[in-house]
């Protein structure tokens, strides 16, 4: 298959514009396998609908809250159908000539027979996280009532009190989140030395 049409399927089904699949390998030692290593291709949905809920449980600061992530719990179930869109793909470029000698034999989903349904399934067992939360103190106007801040970070009915971090951001972005969030954080600092 030319390289341009492989580009072109690094998206899910259900994406119409841009790319909400994100395939990546990962791999170290392993001394349980015949090389001392183990690679895997991880697949990882950046557009997801699914919303959890971070939640205070106690005046004490040191008191960890209850985050429930909420996986897979969008209506009709998109986030499920673009991770096994995902699981799908990263089986086919495993299949690769170029690829399969390096990487042996499939170890999770056991074949290449799978059906729609088994892979789906499989997608549900093992959902983890990206390590990209964000929106526990989404941004937005005081009239929404999910938004925390402003767009300036300021905290909703507060004074004095401002949020400079991911967690304002009222969507993931479809990359890794420390860059958006240093650049979150010098934006609203800039903009609190020059008020002073």
């Amino acid at each position: 298959m030319p390289e341009e049409q492989t580009i072109a399927k690094a998206r899910s089904s259900r994406c119409a514009q841009a790319f909400d699949l994100h395939i990546y390998p990962v791999g170290g030692r392993d001394l349980t396998t015949p090389t001392g290593w183990r690679w895997t291709l991880e697949v990882a949905c950046l557009t997801p609908r699914s919303r959890g809920a971070l939640r205070i449980m106690s005046a004490d600061i040191a008191a960890a809250p209850i985050i429930d992530h909420r996986y897979l719990s969008d209506p009709g179930d998109e986030d499920l159908r673009v991770l096994a869109d995902g699981v799908a793909l990263a089986r086919e470029i495993a299949l690769r000539p170029a690829l399969s000698p390096l990487l042996g034999s499939e170890i999770s989903l056991g074949g290449s027979g799978q059906t729609r349904a088994e892979t789906e399934a499989f997608v549900r067992s093992n959902c983890l996280h990206y390590y990209h939360p964000v929106g526990t103190c989404r941004m937005g106007p005081a009239t929404d009532r999910s938004a925390v801040v402003d767009a300036r970070g300021r905290i909703h009915g507060l004074d004095n009190a401002y949020v400079a971090d991911a967690s304002i951001m009222p969507l993931i972005p479809r990359a890794n989140t420390n860059l958006p969030a240093l650049v979150v954080g010098e934006r609203i600092a800039r903009w609190l030395l020059e008020s002073q």
